[in-house]
C-alpha cells in the first residue's frame, strides 16, 4: 500500500511541477505573431520603395492591422510590414507591445510617400497609461503604411514624394 501512495504522491508532484511550467511559459512567452488573437497567416508581397526592395507581410484586416508588428522580437533587414486600408483616411499609429524601433512610411492612393516617422521607439508607448502614449501619422492623409527596420528610410532615401510599387496584384 506505501508503494501505491509513494508513486502516486510522485505523480502529482510531477504533474504540478509540470503546469508550473508551462504556466510561466506561457505567461513569459509572447505567442507567434501569425497567431495572436486568432488573425491567420499573412501574405506577402515585394514593395519597391526608394532604391530597395522589401518583402512584406500583409496587414490588410482589422485584426492584422491592429496587431502589426507587436509580440516579435525583431524585424529582419529587407522585411517590413505593409498596412491596406480600405479607404484614405488619417492612420495613426502606436508602439504597443513592441520590442524594436522601426521607420514608419504613409503612402497615399497615388503610391507616394506622404510621411515618415523614422526611429520609433518603443518607449513612446507607456502601458500603465496609454492615454500618454505617442501616436505616429495621424495627421498624413494615406491608404497605406508601411513599417520598416529602423534607420530604412535614411538608408534608402525616403522622404515625402519617394514612388513606391507592390508585386501584388490584389492592393
Amino acid at each position: 500500500m506505501s508503494g501505491n501512495r509513494i508513486t502516486v504522491s510522485l505523480f502529482v508532484l510531477l504533474a504540478v511541477v509540470a503546469a508550473l511550467v508551462f504556466f510561466k511559459w506561457h505567461a513569459a512567452a509572447p505567442l507567434a505573431p501569425t497567431s495572436v488573437g486568432g488573425c491567420g497567416s499573412y501574405a506577402t508581397t515585394t514593395v519597391s520603395i526608394g532604391a530597395a526592395q522589401v518583402q512584406a507581410e500583409i496587414a490588410d484586416t482589422d485584426c492584422k492591422r491592429e496587431l502589426g508588428l507587436s509580440y516579435r522580437n525583431s524585424l529582419a533587414g529587407g522585411s517590413g510590414m505593409l498596412f491596406v486600408f480600405p479607404n484614405d483616411g488619417f492612420y495613426a499609429f502606436w508602439m504597443k507591445d513592441m520590442a524594436f524601433p522601426l521607420d514608419m512610411v504613409w503612402v497615399g492612393t497615388d503610391l507616394s510617400v506622404v510621411g515618415v516617422a523614422k526611429s520609433v521607439s518603443p518607449a513612446t508607448y507607456d502601458a500603465s497609461d496609454p492615454q500618454k502614449s505617442q501616436t505616429f501619422g495621424g495627421n498624413w492623409l494615406a491608404e497605406y503604411v508601411i513599417e520598416l527596420p529602423a534607420g530604412f528610410a535614411d538608408a534608402y532615401g525616403v522622404k515625402v514624394g519617394t514612388k513606391i510599387f507592390f508585386s501584388a496584384k490584389s492592393l
